[in-house]
């Protein structure tokens, strides 16, 4: 259970209307707070009025790209960091440590004001705030399309940028669930959302999965129109058919409600009871008993672009036709189900390269897949995206246990500097984890990207995430790259023997959309099935 709020709420700017119940259209403006929710929305005026040291400027909303509010409007933060940075200098080394350890915890976008107040620490300071600088550094990675904190607001348009202070201090935020009262210094980022931005999911739900306090769950269907939530910034009516799941504390009764979109909102959910039809009658389930609600709405196929379940021993994609090039000694054997391709060593390998298959652009994505390692001695390149040695796309790994940046990972390239990406790692398959994941067993893993965070599963459970610290960046490729399964297809890797994946995999999937937590876990589950139909070797 999160313990910040965590809110993503899309919506349209007042001139265009705003349509209750989660229609939305465009133009729409998203904001980033400072707690780490993000919600977007519709506020009340046509331009943002900013005093500069030059003179006020009225800044048409229409002309926008986006808004920064700097450290001066951010009066508690400022307050704190100002705090902490007096401790770097305490000659106590253990005040230093403290508030070298929460500085760091602000994260890297933080990186500015740090670098300024360095210059005026005492030699003790200096070494805190040289190992803050790099603590940041090592977060940020290859990135650099990622903002740091200035200490005034900032307004940027496609002609010009202004530097000063934004006069409206207060923001009224009209969404399709409700209205939010939102303060200048809540807020961290605020962008314009093109139409791609802009999910749209029916009202009605399939059915719902309850997991209860006494390890027991139930499944049917509810006539629960939508939930009320209270968020710190007011209150929301939300469609289940928008909802995947809602996870309850037990120490406080908060809730975190997580949307298909890959929204969040985190707080009260007005309900008392949940009504269940089942197969074996009707139940009435207090709120108070249950831990978690997975809402199934619409066709888990919904957005799905690519797919490569190799049956007929080839390596061509059954949607799109995307035809891939089988290269060295590979043999298709039994596959979870069906057949799959085996890799024997670095010299096996399917390449993709079409102008069928790009995801340059895309908003969100979803990558799955089957695997079977028969071993952990390489790097386990499962699927990789590639021009030359620039990096596309997104990629799946699953490496060995062994040396630096080993181990499995999920990531895709953003926006359009080539350099920026998003990867998290799971848990089960960390460099150095002890014990191992077995060999010889399949596996399910898939990854998810949904314009604010990166998501990996294994076998239909989420282990582990990342936020991105600039969201809605789209996916960035180009149109030469291509991809490679069963092996790296970065080109200064092409004489590495061991970034090959040694065994078989199976059922590779691509969405156009972001699935979400109850939907990886059907997909899993429906892998399971399928195997004990067929009679596959699956696990």
């Amino acid at each position: 259970m999160r313990t910040a709020t965590t809110l993503l709420v899309l919506v349209v700017l007042a001139t265009t209307g705003v349509s209750l119940g989660g229609e939305l259209r465009s133009p729409a403006l998203s904001f980033t707070l400072m707690d780490g929710s993000v919600i977007a929305g519709a506020i009340d005026t046509d331009s943002l009025s900013v005093k500069t040291r030059y003179g006020s400027l009225q800044i048409p909303m229409r002309e926008l790209v986006r808004f920064t509010p700097g450290l001066d409007s951010h009066p508690d933060l400022a307050d704190r960091i100002g705090v902490l940075v007096a401790a770097i200098g305490s000659p106590e080394a253990k005040d230093r440590e403290q508030a070298r350890k929460e500085l760091i915890e602000i994260g890297p976008w933080m990186e500015t004001i740090i670098a300024g107040y360095a210059a005026d620490q005492p030699p003790e300071g200096k070494t805190e705030m040289a190992a803050i600088l790099a603590a940041y550094k090592k977060t940020r990675g290859e990135a650099t399309t990622r903002k740091s904190l200035e200490w005034k607001d900032k307004v940027e348009t496609e002609q010009f940028t202004a530097v000063g202070r934004i006069q409206q201090r207060r923001l009224e935020v009209a969404c399709p669930y409700g209205r939010l009262d939102v303060k200048l210094g809540q807020i961290r980022l605020a962008r314009i959302i093109e139409d791609g931005d802009l999910p749209k999911f029916r009202r009605a739900c399939d059915h719902v999965v309850i997991e209860l306090r006494d390890g027991t769950h139930a499944k049917g269907t509810t006539n629960l129109a939508g939930i009320a939530v209270a968020t710190p910034y007011g209150e929301l009516d939300v469609p289940i058919g928008h909802v995947s799941t809602i996870t309850f504390s037990e120490k406080d009764g908060a809730a975190e409600v997580q949307l298909r979109s890959g929204d969040q909102l985190y707080g009260t959910v007005r309900l008392k009871t949940i009504g269940l039809t089942t197969n074996y009658g009707p139940l009435a389930i207090p709120i108070t008993e249950v831990v978690r609600i997975d809402v199934y709405a619409g066709r888990i196929d919904d957005g799905l672009e690519y797919y490569w379940s190799f049956d007929n021993a080839d390596a061509v994609d059954s949607l799109r036709g995307v035809k891939g090039q089988v290269v060295g000694d590979v043999v298709f054997a039994d596959g979870v189900f069906g057949k799959a391709p085996v890799f024997k060593n670095h010299s096996t390998k399917i390449v993709i390269q079409s102008p069928k298959f790009n995801v340059n652009g895309w908003k969100q994505a979803t990558l799955s897949m089957w695997g079977k390692m028969n071993s952990y001695s390489t790097y386990g390149n499962a699927i990789n995206r590639a021009e030359g040695n620039q990096g596309c796309g997104l990629w799946l790994t699953v490496g060995g246990n062994y040396g630096y940046w080993v181990g499995g990972s999920f990531g895709v390239r953003l926006g359009k500097d080539r350099y920026d990406y998003l990867s998290v790692q799971p848990h089960s398959f960390r460099s150095k984890v002890k014990p191992y994941p077995k060999t010889g067993v399949w596996y399910h893993l898939a990854g998810t990207y949904d314009g604010l965070r990166v998501r990996v599963y294994v076998n239909g459970k989420l282990e582990g995430e990342q936020v991105a610290e600039t969201p809605g960046l789209p996916l960035f490729d180009l149109p030469g790259a291509k991809t490679v399964i069963g092996r790296s297809a970065v080109a200064y890797r092409n004489h590495w023997r061991d970034t090959y994946f040694p065994g078989p995999i199976d059922e590779i999937k691509i969405w156009k959309r972001a699935l979400t937590e109850p939907e990886v876990r059907q997909l899993h589950e429906r892998g399971l099935s399928l195997q004990k139909t067929a009679g596959g070797a699956g696990s």
